[in-house]
């Protein structure tokens, strides 16, 4: 009986770090492909022990039928593809995503558990700065003219990652870091800005300590995130700065919060766009033909490329709508099957620069309804949340009598709940720009970062709902 009691107790405890356990193991997608079998190894093992201690394998979830959908289409893959060792890594990259995104949902439903797993995701986006420091090839990049000198002082000390030989792509270090900076900035706002009530509520050295941390990490994952010199992602978070600070205006303020949004949207991306190409912009003004060199420009920087890339992507598309061409094969059939007319086609085009075109290409248009029906179901999660959040108001001053326990419990309807929810949106809709000019392919290292942030808007969800259904409200 003593044996059975401690088996039991034992196993409740794995469950309960069963997350913390797939995040140890998710690097080992970085390794070569007996190392990403384990991994996917530990995976359905986690969902057995689930399943013995809960009675059910997965948690029930708003994004279950449409990550159903999309597994079934990544088995097809596996019929479609011209190589299964080609299409193994991408494999391995989704099947070890949905594993942590499931392991998140059930680690947020522990106590103070969203807060270890907000810990681990903004790990894992300074994890990605960090390798984007070392791994980044600073020498050849030189898009922004007055981040130049900043980026020659800097070298690539990783060489040889598997999948990035010549360096990690900066395009992608950006892109990964827009799901991270808006949580980051939110919190951080949210800790400077009502610091007075935080040190009342969980003490003074909690309080320091978070604020500190908070904002350390935001300056060194958006210091990364410019140096990247990423223009897709700075329009992603251009984008969406603006309709962050609209949203948190007071609603008296409602008609002032859309010329906030207008006029803030117009400076950034204006910016972003005299920053990114400011010695073409000179030389504009300077021979005074500002219209036929705009026109050159638009050829030069989107007909040259990317108009290249999504055409020869839609043909791809137009050949095998049902079932794709398999994952993380287009970037060795587009020279054969699909060559450039306007350029060369010697080049290692690795996606097609477009996210939801991209999952097309890999997973057929089946594929594509999955995806946008998991984006679509998180953004009603995040504003079913808010709406939760925005019913019960609790003033945060002095004379609000809230514990540490409330503040810290995100089902509470606290501004602190708002913040998190309009961070968690503002990651998923920065990237989605983003992901309209350029991709991170579904199943790719940095995806892993997607799939976590699923993970918490599910997990915030499922606490916010189980709240509501205790105090007999519905969402």
């Amino acid at each position: 009986m003593a044996l059975y009691l401690f088996m039991k107790k034992l196993l409740h405890s794995l469950n309960r770090t069963s997350w913390i356990i797939l995040i140890i193991v998710s690097p080992l997608l970085l390794f070569p492909t007996p190392q990403r079998s384990l991994a996917m190894l530990v995976i359905p093992l986690l969902w057995v022990l689930n399943w013995v201690v809960s009675g059910k394998p997965l948690p029930n979830t708003p994004l279950n039928p449409a990550l159903l959908l999309l597994m079934i289409m990544v088995l097809v893959s596996l019929w479609a593809t011209y190589d299964v060792a080609i299409s193994l890594p991408k494999i391995s990259g989704i099947i070890l995503g949905v594993g942590v995104y499931f392991a998140v949902v059930l680690g947020v439903d522990q106590r103070f558990g969203f807060w270890i797993a907000a810990l681990f995701f903004v790990g894992l986006g300074l994890g990605v700065a960090a390798l984007g420091v070392l791994g980044i090839n600073w020498s050849a990049l030189a898009k922004i003219y007055p981040l130049t000198g900043l980026v020659n002082n800097l070298t690539m000390r990783l060489a040889g990652l598997p999948g990035a030989e010549t360096g990690i792509n900066p395009n992608q270090v950006a892109g990964a870091l827009t799901w991270v900076l808006p949580l980051l900035l939110t919190l951080g706002g949210f800790f400077v800005w009502r610091f007075r009530f935080v040190l009342k509520t969980i003490g003074k050295f909690w309080a320091t300590l978070t604020a500190c941390l908070l904002i350390i990490s935001s300056f060194i994952v958006l210091a990364i995130f410019l140096l990247s010199q990423s223009r897709s992602a700075y329009l992603g978070l251009a984008f969406i700065l603006p309709v962050m600070v609209s949203i948190i205006l007071p609603k008296k303020h409602r008609k002032l919060s859309w010329f906030v949004f207008i006029g803030l949207t117009l400076i950034l991306v204006l910016g972003v766009f005299l920053v990114t190409a400011w010695d073409v912009v000179h030389v504009w003004v300077s021979d005074g033909q500002i219209t036929t060199n705009i026109n050159s420009f638009i050829y030069h920087r989107f007909r040259s490329f990317r108009l290249q890339i999504w055409s020869r992507a839609i043909y791809s598309i137009r050949d095998v709508p049902f079932t794709g061409m398999g994952l993380n094969t287009f970037r060795q059939v587009v020279n054969v099957v699909y060559p450039f007319p306007l350029g060369p086609s010697d080049g290692d085009i690795a996606h097609a620069h477009n996210e939801f075109l991209q999952v097309a290409l890999d997973l057929g248009i089946p594929g594509l309804i999955a995806f946008l029906a998991v984006n679509i179901s998180a953004y009603w999660m995040l504003i079913s949340a808010w709406q939760h959040a925005a019913t019960t108001p609790i003033r945060f001053d002095t004379r609000d009598v809230v514990t540490s326990n409330q503040i810290l419990d995100v089902s509470n309807p606290t501004l602190l709940t708002r913040a998190i929810v309009l961070g968690l949106g503002g990651g998923l809709t920065a990237h989605l720009v983003y992901g309209f000019i350029d991709a991170i392919a579904i199943g790719a290292k940095p995806g892993v970062i997607f799939w976590f942030l699923l993970g918490l808007i599910s997990g915030v969800y499922r606490k916010v709902r189980l709240s509501s259904v205790i105090r007999g409200n519905s969402l």
